[in-house]
This record gives C-alpha cells, structure tokens and sequence, in this order.
C-alpha cells in the first residue's frame, strides 16, 4: 500500500537508480576476485531484450505444459501484507497462550457403516488454531499407528490408542480397534460449510475432500493422534493434500481478515466474523462450535509462535499465496539418473548431501508478489478460465483486441519494462502486479 501511495513509476525509477549506484563497486570487485565475464556486454535485466527472452523461455516451459498455477505456504505478515524470510521468522518466536479445542468431526452414515458402528460416531481433532478450522479440508492419521473406538455418552469417539488417558478414564469401554490404514477414505461432516472445496491446481470443482488420508507427520506427542488439515494454512498441509488429491478452502484474505464467505456471527455480540482479524475471531468461533456441541475439550496451550520482528504486537500465520511453479519434480529420475555418472570428489557427495537434494526436489515456485521485476507474460480469459503464455512484445501487439498498451509504452520509453503495465486481449487479462505472484524472480535466468 506504501509504495502504491508513494508512485509505483516513481518507486521502479528509484530501484533503477539503486541497481546503478554502486555499478563501479561492483565491477571492481568482480575484477578482484577474478571472476571471468564481458562487463562491457553484461545484461541488464529490466532492459526489453532480457525480460523478453524470459518470457521466451516460459513460453516453452507453458507449452510443454510444464509452467502451472497453484499455492505457496509462506509465513505472512498480513498486516503488512507481505511474506518473511526464514530469518526474519525466526527473530520474532516468543512464548504465547492460544486456546487449544478437541473438537468432533462428525462421520457420515456411509463411513459409520464402513466401521461397522451406528449412532453418533466422530473423528476427535486437536488445534490451537480455530480459526483455521472453516478451511478444513481433510483429518489426517498416521497409516500404522493404532486407533481406538469407545463409547462414551451415548456417542462413538475415535483417536490414537496411545492418548485415550489424556482424555478418558480406564474404564471407558472400547468397541473396536483399528490401525490409521483402515482409517482412510472415512468422510465426515465438515464444521462450517460456507463453501465447497476447489481442486487445488486446476480450482475445478473438487471431487475429494472432508476425508481421513495418511500423513507421515502425524505423531502422539499433542493431541488426539489425528490431525486437522487445511492446506492454506500450512506447508506440511498443502503437501499432504496436494499428494491425495485434497480439495482447498480458503476464507482469509491477505489482509488476515474472513472474507463475506463467512457468514456466522459471535454468539456472545453477533458480531459478524467476515471482516475480522482471524486470531481475533478465535473465541467467537470457539462459542460457535460449543453451541452446536462439536467442542470436546477446551484448555489453553503455552508455545513458541512468531510475530512479526517489525510489529512485535503482529500475530504471524501461515498463508497459501497464489503463486507460479516449474514442474521440476517430473525430472526427477533424469536428475538422478545424470548425477550417477558424474565423477564427484569426494565421492559421497553424489549420494549423500547432491543426491539427497536432487531425490527431495520440488517444484520450484519461480513467481514474486513485487512492483520491481519480469512481468508475468501469461494472460488469462476472465470468464472460461483459458490461459496462454506470450513469448514476446511484438507477439503481444499481433493479438487481436489489443488494449492498454500505452502503460506499457511510458514504461519502455522510460527504460523500465518492470513498471506496472496492462494490457488486455480481447477477454484475456494480464497477470496483474498487483495481485500475488505476478512478477518473476530475478535469478530465473541462473536457474
């Protein structure tokens, strides 16, 4: 918002200014330490030939249908509306109390005959985040550990054997064990359901979600033995579901606040929660699902949890923003395959810490929600969704219905193609700065 208020022109023809202050600097040093490049011809990467031959270079991954659209989970400072490096993160951790609930994820008829069982019948879950809980999208268990039913109260619960204690008393009695294999592809009723989950790659209509899958991160040290899982709220999440097949929900905007999604209210002031600060909304949420008798237990829960190092009174969350990827993990087995044969000293390396890297590669997120970089030279249609990747300016102005390209010509005559620009095609519309994961990285051309 700053820097929309200060002049995005203005704001790229100061980065301009920045990259050349200290040009001489830096070719005396690159002299020094003996580093090996022509200088005199050395690219400049907001200069029309650079930035065109990046979107060459996409155009050939999006071609080959191998440049996609999906999510990357960032630490967010939504009140700065920006993400934080791993060291800026790690500045802001301190102790802080959340309120911790055991909450009931109903099953449906179909997985309560699936187990054999009838009446009421849930899942239990732990979180320490309610406020994820309206973009829940699977429960996950652990595929080996093992899972009791008991009857308590009339009803069926469902959770680690190991964590029975911490909840029930010995005499409780157990219906069935089952181990989290059998767990697997049960359904249950979702807690808010103010909209249906999207597919998370393609946001098609989602054919798979509000079900139990198996996560290798699943352990016995908190909570029930069965985790809550909403992909746009965390790293571990987005993979697991993004492997099963999990739809996405997501009902925070990037200012941290409900969207008009949400349409419940506080009990206690029938405050509505869309507009609200999603930490804040915590205790409404909480009164909400202890009305309708999905709350277990309630306690709270002392950890360490970052806020921002720039406003310390800034509560940090995990957030999926919309971001650009290489489908580099379709290589894979050519990567390994191509590092065998390479003479590595010391040999180790090859299958040690390189080989390592290379096994555990995932798709790499290329794009930047930035003001000052490589526009996004891909254009979608506003109202079937239809895409296409345009490799160069000329190719752009070839395109029927060409419009607004003058914001781009002010910029090329200023220098500086990495100005916002917009141009529309007929129905298709540019990637715009202003929304996420507009921009490319700068060192996409290093690899």
């Amino acid at each position: 918002a700053a820097i929309e208020e200060y002049g995005v022109e203005k704001f790229n023809r100061a980065c301009i200014e920045s990259v050349f202050r200290y040009k001489r600097e830096w070719e005396d040093l690159t002299d020094r330490i003996g580093f090996w490049v022509n200088l005199d011809e050395a690219y400049v990467t907001f200069h029309q030939q650079y930035v065109e031959s990046v979107w060459w270079s996409l155009k050939q991954l999006f071609d080959r249908g191998l440049l996609y659209q999906g999510h990357k989970v960032v630490w967010w400072w939504a009140q700065g509306g920006t993400a934080l490096s791993a060291g800026e993160v790690g500045e802001g951790y301190r102790d802080t109390d959340d309120p911790a609930i055991t909450v009931r994820l109903e099953l449906t008829d179909e997985a309560k005959n699936a187990l054999g069982i009838s009446g009421p019948a849930s899942l239990l879950v732990w979180t320490t985040t309610p406020w994820t809980l309206s973009s829940n999208c699977a429960a996950a268990v652990g595929a080996d550990i093992e899972y009791v039913l008991i009857q308590q109260e009339g009803e069926v619960l469902i959770l680690a054997t190991a964590l029975v204690e911490k909840y029930f008393d010995k005499e409780t009695p157990i219906l069935k064990t089952v181990t989290g294999k059998e767990l697997v592809g049960l359904r249950y009723q979702p807690l808010f359901a103010y909209d249906t989950p999207r597919h998370i790659e393609t946001n098609a209509a989602s054919q798979k979600h509000w079900e139990v899958i198996p996560a290798d991160f699943v352990d016995l040290t908190t909570g029930t033995g069965i985790v809550h899982i909403a992909p746009a709220f965390g790293e571990d999440d987005y993979r697991a579901c993004k492997e099963q097949g999990i739809g996405f929900l997501c009902f925070v905007k990037p200012d941290g606040a409900f969207d008009d999604r949400v349409t419940d209210v506080d009990p206690f002031d029938q405050a509505p929660f869309a507009g609200q600060f999603c930490k804040a909304a915590d205790k409404g949420i909480i009164r909400c699902l202890k009305n309708a008798g999905r709350i277990l237990r309630h306690e709270q829960y002392r950890h360490s949890y970052p806020f921002c190092p720039r406003a310390e009174n800034d509560p940090l969350i995990q957030y999926a923003r919309k971001s650009w990827f290489i489908k580099t993990s379709q290589f894979i087995p050519d990567f390994l395959a191509n590092n065998g044969k390479i003479n590595w000293q010391p040999e180790h390396i090859r299958d040690g810490r390189f080989g390592n890297f290379l096994e555990n590669n995932v798709d790499w997120a290329l794009s930047r929600a930035r003001y000052w970089g490589t526009p996004l030279p891909v254009w979608i249609c506003e109202k079937t969704g239809y895409m296409e990747c345009i490799a160069s300016y000329a190719e752009l102005l070839a395109k029927p219905g060409v419009s607004g390209t003058e914001v781009f010509d002010q910029a090329k005559a200023a220098g500086a193609l990495h100005a916002t620009s917009i141009a529309k095609v007929g129905e298709m519309v540019q990637e715009m700065p202003n929304e996420a994961a507009a921009l490319i990285r700068s060192w996409l051309a290093e690899g």
